[in-house]
């Protein structure tokens, strides 16, 4: 009897230490889209900041990994102004679920602050890629690519170190500045760089975590 208390008790203060380190995490979030919400031209900012999207071409709202997700057909994305609370960090981590339903022979972009952060799949369906900053040629992460797949990725940046997860193993990283600009955030990236295929749960936070 008096183990299985111990058991209870000790259980009862793990999902206290879960529960404040999530709510830790969330008082970081800069932004969140879920992709939760009845479709229309518009995409909710779950953190409360107020960093709503703007949705240009045409998508679907599908079943995603959690609830719903959005799918873009080639040249679709979602277009978030900058602010304050998407740049200026000593820190971020940007995380994500994405499918590709087909890859282009082009790059492909998936999240992307032009001139600063960004994260993409290089030329030829080729792998994930990362970058912190304009000034440094893409990280690629060895990760080929598979069509139909769901992968969970996530690239943080602190102390001028670059971390890039895929499904939470560190597959490459480095030392670089992190630089922020003005420039809106894209979710896919439009014609220049289409993306055919689904993101859900979209986060951003202004704290490294790991992946």
């Amino acid at each position: 009897m008096l183990l299985a208390k111990f058991f209870v008790a000790c259980f009862i203060l793990l999902m206290v230490f879960v529960s404040s380190a999530i709510c830790q995490q969330d008082e970081f979030l800069a932004g969140y889209w879920s992709f939760d919400e009845d479709p229309n031209d518009a995409v909710i900012d779950q953190s409360g900041n107020g960093n709503d999207g703007t949705i240009n071409g045409e998508v679907d709202w599908i079943e995603g990994k959690f609830g719903k997700a959005i799918e873009f057909a080639s040249g679709a994305n979602v277009l978030i102004n900058d602010s304050d609370t998407l740049r200026d960090m000593e820190a971020y981590t940007i995380a994500m679920w994405i499918k590709m339903n087909e890859l282009s022979p082009d790059w492909n972009h998936l999240f992307e602050k032009d001139g600063s952060y960004g994260i993409t799949i290089n030329s030829g369906g080729g792998d994930f890629r990362f970058t912190p900053n304009s000034g440094k040629v893409w990280m690629e992460s060895g990760v080929k690519v598979k069509e139909g797949v769901w992968y969970y990725i996530t690239m943080t940046a602190a102390d001028d170190t670059i971390t890039f997860y895929v499904d939470a193993k560190k597959e490459a990283d480095g030392n670089e500045a992190i630089v922020f600009n003005d420039s809106p955030v894209n979710i896919a990236h439009g014609p220049s760089y289409p993306v055919n295929g689904a993101f859900d749960e979209v986060k951003m936070w202004s704290i490294a975590l790991n992946g």
